[in-house]
């Protein structure tokens, strides 16, 4: 009778640019899965843009030994983009990462790296005072993936433009060509 092998799994709960997460890890005999599962977020404020370049920095300095740009640098250049710089508020624009998926598969039959992400970029103090009685943008919705589980998009509220059209995939491929 041989003996069976070796299989473990490790769970883990981060928060990753103030979004709580989940992901899964699994050593088979063959390979190793990851997952990270995408999950419903409560009470996520999300990041300020300035938070978001402070983490960022922090790790760019936590592997390499050495200091990222300047922050200042990017703020101005952030700024500067509008007409008005002054009246820009960029404590106001928060970055969420709604839901994220991740799956990769390594083993001796299959490699995988499947990904959803659906981040929404609140905008309020992007548009100057002065412009605002004119235009208003409250947020930018930004989804990047290249699964086509429709479990995974539908909970991830990832619709593609041909689903709402009722295009066939084919048709919508080739409209895009």
């Amino acid at each position: 009778m041989a003996a069976n092998s070796l299989n473990a799994a490790v769970a883990v709960d981060f928060s990753l640019i103030g979004t709580s997460l989940h992901a899964m890890y699994k050593k088979e005999k063959e390979g190793y899965r990851i997952l990270l599962i995408p999950s419903l977020q409560e009470n996520n404020e999300g990041v300020s843009i300035e938070q978001l370049m402070n983490d960022v920095k922090g790790m760019i300095k936590g592997v390499t030994g050495e200091e990222a740009a300047n922050m200042d640098e990017i703020t101005d250049t952030l700024k500067s983009a509008a007409d008005d710089p002054s009246k820009i508020n960029l404590d106001e624009v928060r970055i969420k990462l709604n839901m994220a998926y991740l799956y990769i598969s390594k083993t001796s039959q299959e490699d995988i790296l499947e990904y959803a992400f659906n981040v929404n970029i609140q905008t309020t103090g992007l548009i100057p005072k002065a412009l605002q009685n004119i235009i208003t943008v409250d947020h930018l919705g930004l989804a990047i993936w290249n699964t086509e589980r429709a479990q995974i998009l539908n909970k991830m509220s990832i619709a593609k433009i041909e689903d709402y059209l009722g295009l066939p995939a084919e048709k919508a491929a080739e409209e895009t060509t």
